[in-house]
């Protein structure tokens, strides 16, 4: 997923490197099948990675899922469809702008969901959760115990 205009110039420049290049191959007497799958497949990737930034910039889009784990993506999209740089979106929840590009560059993986919800409150998002469904066999004990803070039974947990 392209995240900035930069990216995005500089997609396009590598797509027509490409186009070139697969034009000249093709022109060769010996054509080599796999790199020009390859070639046509990338083709495929980066065209549909720019198709997919350019229209978030041009249409009124509706970002729909259900899907939490998509979160990060839908942040990412909302702050291209909005109009929005990375700067601006800094401004507006008053962190670096440096804040706002590490959280896209790792989709969020570094970001509280609190905070996340305070960027998706700063883009006007229409948060809406329709159910969550919790089952006895999709709880798991915690990776680490807490029992290794616990010194005592009469000392509160230390974390």
């Amino acid at each position: 997923m392209l995240k900035t205009n930069k990216q995005l110039t500089n997609t396009k420049e590598i797509l027509n490197n490409v186009i070139e290049s697969r034009e000249i191959f093709e022109k060769k007497d010996v054509v080599d099948e796999i790199q020009l799958v390859y070639s046509n497949r990338l083709i495929t990737d980066l065209s549909s990675q720019i198709s997919e930034y350019e229209n978030l910039l041009k249409d009124i889009v509706k970002i729909d899922s259900k899907d939490i784990t998509k979160f990060s993506d839908i942040l990412i999209m909302a702050r291209i469809a909005k109009g929005l740089t990375q700067k601006q979106l800094a401004e507006k929840l008053e962190v670096a702008e440096q804040q706002i590009q590490r959280y896209e560059s790792t989709d969020y993986a570094g970001a509280s969901f609190s905070k996340m919800v305070d960027v998706a409150l700063a883009l006007d998002l229409n948060l809406k959760f329709e159910s969550i469904t919790i089952s006895k066999e999709s709880i798991r004990p915690p990776k680490r115990s807490l029992k290794r803070y616990v010194k005592s039974d009469s000392q509160k947990v230390k974390i």
